[in-house]
């Protein structure tokens, strides 16, 4: 996988500090390799993989009223995790995933280099995937479970594909 930035990366039509327009992208370069092996016995599928995302310098206005851009790079990232599905029927699969997530130290070059701390965190993810004809419809949401120097909030994900 890899993430090439499209986009503005800082704030345009600054008239004040809550008056602006948000940028549509604020990410940086990143690359890296995404491995899995599935076993499928009908109606059962299960999963195990990984990811490494190495991420690349950027730079960005760190806040709004900056006149000079930040230099920064996020922590690469390890992923590894496992998942279990179940075919409700021919077109409706439940899925249940675990994931290890582990950010590594990440830096922002001001007049000093500050340096985050690393994070790791362990989430739930329960998934419901509809498939109709050539249309897949899948619905998620990630739960936090354990976890040092990450967030804590569940977060939804609606994703919709097109088999061509």
């Amino acid at each position: 996988e890899t993430y090439i930035p499209t986009g503005p990366k800082n704030p345009s039509n600054v008239k004040s500090e809550t008056d602006y327009i948000l940028p549509t992208y604020s990410r940086y370069f990143s690359t890296g390799l995404y491995v899995c092996a599935r076993i499928i016995r009908y109606p059962y599928s299960v999963s195990a993989l990984a990811s490494y995302h190495y991420n690349f310098w950027g730079s960005k206005l760190m806040y709004v009223g900056d006149t000079e851009e930040t230099r920064f790079k996020k922590g690469n990232r390890l992923m590894a995790g496992g998942r279990f599905n179940i075919h409700l029927n021919e077109w409706i699969a439940f899925g249940n995933e675990l994931y290890y997530f582990h950010y590594e130290k990440g830096k922002e070059k001001i007049d000093l280099v500050v340096t985050t701390d690393p994070a790791w965190d362990i989430d739930y993810v329960p998934r419901l995937v509809f498939q109709v004809r050539r249309f897949r419809i899948s619905e998620l949401v990630q739960i936090p479970l354990f976890g040092k120097n990450g967030g804590a909030d569940p977060a939804y994900s609606l994703l919709v594909q097109y088999t061509f």
